[in-house]
């Protein structure tokens, strides 16, 4: 499991082949990610300072430092999982993987509970009724509307991996 590192890898397909060789068959890599939803676009352009732009995350996904040595694209998940799936999906299949879910999540509570470094706005109570009415929504919404999306990719069960 890896929770915002997939948006700051400048070649996520070899941490991927990486992680499908330390893979048993139908073992599963779960990444929880920024979503460059429509909304999650503009809610990450105001408050937070890595860049959400889904439609740079183009084949072959290697991507370049920026002036500090680093790399950073808060829209990566949904680069590769909306924007480019298709071929996203051809390069997981050579190396033994697939997509299995990806759940589009956290447009209310997320920003309501301050995010990783800041304070709550609202008490526990008002957060956990969030997060129920977030549990209903259907994913049509949360697919235009969620700051956060769960990706799982699983290692084939028939996969046959060539060593380098």
């Amino acid at each position: 499991m890896a929770m915002d590192t997939l948006h700051h890898l400048q070649r996520p397909m070899e941490f991927l082949a990486s992680a499908a060789k330390a893979l048993r068959p139908a073992g599963r890599v779960i990444l929880m990610e920024p979503a460059g939803t429509w909304w999650g676009r503009i809610f990450y352009r105001f408050f937070h300072h890595e860049p959400c732009l889904p439609a740079q995350i183009l084949p072959p996904f290697e991507f370049p430092a920026d002036d500090n040595g680093e790399f950073a694209n808060m829209g990566m998940g949904q680069g590769l999982l909306k924007c480019e799936r298709r071929e996203f999906e051809a390069k997981l299949a050579t190396l033994g993987l697939k997509v299995v879910a990806v759940d589009y999540r956290d447009l209310l509570a997320y920003p309501a509970t301050g995010g990783f470094s800041n304070r709550a706005i609202l008490p526990a109570g008002c957060l956990k009724v969030l997060m129920s009415i977030e549990q209903i929504l259907p994913q049509f919404l949360t697919r235009v509307f969620a700051l956060r999306m769960v990706i799982v990719l699983e290692r084939n069960s028939s996969a046959v991996l060539v060593p380098e």
